[in-house]
């Protein structure tokens, strides 16, 4: 069940927003752990998942996954081909489920 009570973005981070965005990342990149098998995964960034978002708009902090740099801004990442990316590894929301049920 994902935390309803985060704010969206362009506010302060509260603590607990705070120790959830640092366990997200803590977790390692969801496409790393999912379809490579990384076991032990370094931190990740936290992706806002834009899904469903306006041009330029961020989504809370609730609604994040956490992607290594290679699969959040490299060649292989969401920013470099978000519907490329998507087909290869499935929807922002997909991934999220997957993340929730597997912290």
């Amino acid at each position: 069940i994902m935390p309803g009570w985060l704010k969206p973005e362009g506010f302060s981070k509260t603590k607990t927003e705070k120790a959830w965005l640092n366990k997200v990342s803590n977790s390692g990149c969801v496409i790393c752990r999912k379809f490579y098998n990384v076991q032990d995964p370094l931190p990740a960034n936290c992706h806002h998942i834009i899904s469903g978002m306006g041009m330029g708009q961020k989504n809370s902090h609730d609604k994040v996954i956490p992607l290594c740099w290679e699969h959040h801004q490299g060649n292989d990442g969401f920013h470099h081909a978000p519907g490329t990316w998507q087909d290869k590894y499935g929807t922002e929301l997909e991934l999220l489920e997957y993340m929730l049920n597997n912290l």
